[in-house]
């Protein structure tokens, strides 16, 4: 991505970019929005994540999550990046309004499809 805010696609960057989604300061906010708009790679990061915490969170339900609940919860801002801008479509700023509506869509469009339960569960209540 030329001239913008690049983020890693690991969990440091992932964690970057949701704090900056979150950010009431619109420029880390604009940052986060048009990286994500512009990177395929972190829509599809966002979206394994999305995917990973339906999975773990069945897991934790049924009795069977043999991972470590307290990592994965510090992994949890990078799963609510969607919920995150769901809200930012309804901001009174029409640029990010705009932008998180894109996103939204690509994200709904790339999202990987899951057999068995509801697919894209978590992309479709944003």
């Amino acid at each position: 991505m030329l001239f913008g805010k690049r983020y890693r696609y690991s969990p440091d960057g992932l964690l970057e970019l949701a704090a900056n989604l979150a950010s009431a300061i619109p420029k880390p906010q604009r940052q986060a929005l048009n990286a994500l708009r512009k990177d395929r790679g972190l829509r599809d990061a966002v979206n394994l994540v999305v995917v990973a915490f339906e999975v773990a969170d069945e897991q934790s339900e049924a009795g069977t999550f043999r991972g470590d609940p307290v990592e994965l919860e510090t992994l949890r801002p990078i799963a609510a990046i969607v919920a995150r801008l769901g809200e930012l479509r309804s901001t009174s700023d029409e640029r990010a309004r705009a932008a998180a509506t894109t996103v939204l869509e690509l994200l709904r469009e790339e999202a990987p499809a899951r057999g068995g339960s509801s697919p894209r569960r978590g992309l479709t209540s944003a």
